[in-house]
């Protein structure tokens, strides 16, 4: 192991902590898993469920700069200690959180945090922690950490280490996520895409060619105005209210090519007309799921001026009353 010299900050003693992706195994040189992951509603910093990576490759205890910034924990500026991670990099730690108390499934612990830009996990448990409860048993087969606290030995899992039995019901999944436990959705591409040809292969064209035909009419792109009814749609203004106006704002323009398009084509399908109207309402581009745009017209200058309809509630002794 690599010590950092520090000519820099000066500092007495030098710290190595082995850091990583959250959830990947780390190892030693000579290809030793050396860390147990604690996590979920087992850990709780300051009463908030973290995840916490017992690491033999590192000197000191550590907790994340962002969690420590997020719930608000008291700490100390110390003096810098430079850090050196398993990648290579060098890191800055530059304050302590002293005789802050965590939980490690409801059974009370107190350490100083020194604070770093961890990423992968909320707190890393380094030797220094270990000693305040020495001995400590690592079973990196059984993947287990067993220590003394109050005179007891207390075990605790490593939670990278799939169940026996991986399958649970919907009801303890849901009371899992319910107390903030982390999740994965795995579905194989494979597999969708075959059930998909399936599908497709079983399904006949002709079995809803009648209905496409007897319906042609309702598959249509639409062409011109729809047809008078008895009761054509009209908006009733308030009384004295002044034509909205609204000048359009400016947009960019391979934007300003697609509302053109689009005007151009409803035009030449007859679906709006040119109109001189003192009534003008400014267009806006809403993007798709497809990443095409969809020309929307903002209507709220107008809407303001409408009148709004009122369907009064019943009294309910009145229909009650009716029942009678």
């Amino acid at each position: 192991m690599q010590l950092v010299e520090n000519s820099k900050f000066a500092m007495d003693i030098q710290e190595i902590i082995q850091s990583g992706m959250l959830g990947q195994e780390f190892l030693d040189s000579a290809g030793t898993v050396q860390t147990i992951m604690l996590l979920g509603t087992d850990v709780r910093i300051k009463g908030v469920p973290a995840v916490a990576l017992a690491d033999t490759g590192s000197t000191n205890t550590f907790l994340d700069r962002q969690f420590v910034m997020d719930h608000d924990i008291d700490i100390t500026p110390a003096p810098p200690r430079r850090v050196k991670v398993a990648g290579g990099g060098i890191l800055v730690s530059d304050s302590i959180a002293y005789n802050h108390q965590f939980f490690i499934q409801g059974i009370p612990f107190t350490v100083d945090f020194r604070v770093l830009q961890l990423g992968g996990s909320d707190a890393i448990l380094g030797v220094n922690w270990f000693k305040l409860h020495n001995p400590v048993t690592f079973d990196f087969i059984g993947r287990t950490l067993s220590l003394e606290s109050a005179g007891k030995v207390h075990t605790f899992n490593d939670h990278l280490v799939p169940m026996d039995d991986p399958m649970i019901s919907a009801m303890e999944c849901k009371k899992l996520l319910k107390d903030e436990a982390t999740a994965f959705v795995l579905y194989s591409i494979d597999d969708v895409r075959k059930t998909l040809t399936q599908l497709e292969n079983t399904t006949s064209q002709e079995e809803f060619q009648h209905v496409l035909e007897a319906f042609a009419e309702v598959f249509d792109e639409p062409h011109g105005l729809p047809p008078h009814r008895s009761a054509d749609h009209e908006i009733p203004l308030l009384p004295g209210s002044k034509p909205p106006n609204i000048r359009p704002s400016r947009m960019s323009y391979n934007q300003k090519n697609t509302i053109e398009k689009t005007i151009a084509q409803l035009l030449k399908n007859g679906e709006i007309q040119p109109s001189i109207s003192p009534f003008s309402s400014p267009l806006i581009l809403v993007r798709k799921k497809d990443k095409s745009w969809h020309l929307c017209v903002d209507f709220r200058g107008l809407n303001d001026l409408t009148v709004k309809n009122k369907f009064p509630i019943p009294v309910i002794e009145d229909l009650l009353d009716e029942l009678h």
